[in-house]
């Protein structure tokens, strides 16, 4: 009996070592002004995930832009 209960721990530790690791989300809303919700900050973090790219191109592309030559004056 003894050995059939370390037997059964054992594998219920191997076992709960599987999964997701970190922290979980929870599931988005199914229904409901919880969804329009949901939905409607989604849109709004993909949007400034948009525009913060947009400005780090625009900056990366101003850094490495080459410096228009001048001529001196005739």
């Amino acid at each position: 009996m003894n050995i059939r209960l370390v037997i059964a721990f054992a594998c219920f530790g191997l076992v709960s070592a599987c999964g997701i690791r970190g922290p979980l989300e929870p599931a988005a809303p199914m229904w409901g002004p919880d969804r329009a919700a949901y939905e409607a900050e989604q849109a709004r973090k993909a949007e400034e995930a948009r525009q913060k790219k947009a400005e780090e191109d625009a900056a990366k592309q101003a850094e490495t832009a080459p410096a228009a030559p001048t001529r001196p004056p005739q």
